[in-house]
């Protein structure tokens, strides 16, 4: 299977972080760039399941931050192993917002620099 492009996620405290960005990526010929915010809900005790008996609906669930199971739920900074990002004193407040771009290889460090530009965590 030939890969056709590659995903670059974003994560941003502030929603107008996370709109700068897509608009400056935009303007630098980016055109598949999304905007989303990140539920950052708690599953309860009871949609938690045992990994040993095969029984979990998504990594959301696993890692407690989703009740649906959501795809995109599963960016979630706790569940995408960037959560220590968050716990930085530069950063007071979890990031609830993602910028997803897709691009080809050879535009991977210019679309990372202007999501750390913005204030973004790649």
């Amino acid at each position: 299977m030939e890969l056709l492009g590659r995903s670059i996620l974003g994560y941003f405290v502030h929603r107008e972080q996370a709109e700068q960005a897509k608009a400056h990526l935009r303007r630098a010929g980016f055109e598949t760039v999304q905007v989303d915010r990140l539920d950052s809900g708690r599953a309860g005790a009871d949609t938690l399941h045992n990994p040993l008996t095969g029984r979990v609906e998504s990594l959301a669930d696993l890692t407690g931050v989703a009740d649906d199971g959501g795809p995109l739920l599963a960016a979630s900074p706790d569940a995408s192993g960037l959560a220590h990002e968050a716990d930085e004193p530069s950063l007071p407040q979890k990031p609830n917002w993602i910028v997803t771009v897709v691009t080809t290889e050879d535009h991977v460090n210019r679309a990372v620099q202007i999501l750390e530009e913005a204030g973004g965590i790649v």
